[in-house]
């Protein structure tokens, strides 16, 4: 449990914008958790300028406890955004299409922060230099209303030739590294486009290879030999090939026994068969199984 009290920091990549050199604004405003200082609604500042990019301004509150919103205005109090809670951040209507922002008013992605609102310019004009403000409101331990603010000033110069060539050759070295992925994007698509090619080639053998190949049509069954018709499930395309062989055999002599079977007519639909007994064979009582394929 973090001890009541918070930090609120405003901080931007950029401390001076430089139309055309500068791509991007990225202005950022935290409540960090904890008890940082022992001063009643005092501030305590730092701006960073020993470097051309970065700066950060710091203001600490003791009694800081729950935060409910964060507000970021420039100037004379114009307000560019707010976020209240966990809704979605409000950008004012004159600075629709000029600025996004990001941002959540009970927790952040980092978690030692209450909450956070991040405001961010492409292409930043000399206009959008301005002193900004960043104001956070919330309850004291005993639910008072207590508010936080902090501020920060973002100058504009016009670049001078050295800033030019360095943006030049920023630019071109990201033309380079873009050339580059594009080749390695082109050499990829190449290869799996020959790999899809490869692959159609092979499915195309192989439906090649499929159609050749005609389904056999095989159908069998059994019949009690006399002078009978036997039909087919299903018709075969050409007259097919029959097969047979007894299952049950019984006859009323031992003496030798010749029997016969023929096959009177084949044909697509159904076959015709005739079973006869030898000239000495006596009473006989056969079951014969078939089994008929398609040549």
């Amino acid at each position: 449990m973090y001890p009541p009290g918070a930090k609120l920091v405003l901080e931007s990549d950029n401390k001076v914008i430089y139309p055309v050199a500068t791509k991007k604004l990225n202005l950022r405003c935290s409540v960090k958790k904890g008890n940082w200082g022992r001063r009643e609604h005092g501030s305590d500042t730092k701006n960073n300028n020993s470097q051309e990019l970065g700066t950060t301004s710091v203001s600490s509150e003791e009694l800081f406890e729950h935060l409910m919103s964060i507000v970021i205005t420039e100037g004379k109090r114009q307000t560019i955004a707010s976020v209240t809670g966990c809704d979605k951040p409000v950008i004012e209507r004159a600075f629709e299409g000029v600025v996004t922002a990001v941002g959540n008013a009970e927790n952040s992605t980092k978690l030692e922060e209450m909450g956070h609102l991040t405001l961010t310019w492409d292409r930043p004009l000399l206009k959008d230099a301005d002193n900004f403000t960043c104001e956070a409101f919330a309850l004291n331990p005993d639910k008072s209303s207590i508010s936080l603010s902090v501020s920060l000033e973002i100058t504009a110069a016009e670049p001078n030739l050295s800033d030019l060539l360095d943006y030049i050759s920023s630019n071109d070295r990201q033309v380079e590294l873009l050339k580059q992925n594009w080749t390695f994007l082109q050499e990829t698509f190449n290869s799996v486009q020959a790999n899809i090619l490869q692959l159609q080639s092979k499915t195309n053998d192989f439906d090649t290879a499929l159609a050749g190949i005609k389904s056999q049509n095989i159908q069998s069954g059994t019949f009690k030999c006399r002078h009978v018709t036997i039909k087919f499930a299903r018709p075969f395309d050409f007259p097919p090939k029959i097969f047979s062989s007894f299952i049950d055999l019984n006859f009323e002599s031992n003496y030798a026994v010749q029997y016969t079977i023929n096959y009177v007519s084949v044909n697509k639909t159904h076959f015709t068969v005739r079973c006869t007994l030898g000239q000495y064979s006596q009473y006989i009582n056969a079951e014969i199984e078939w089994i008929a394929i398609d040549v």
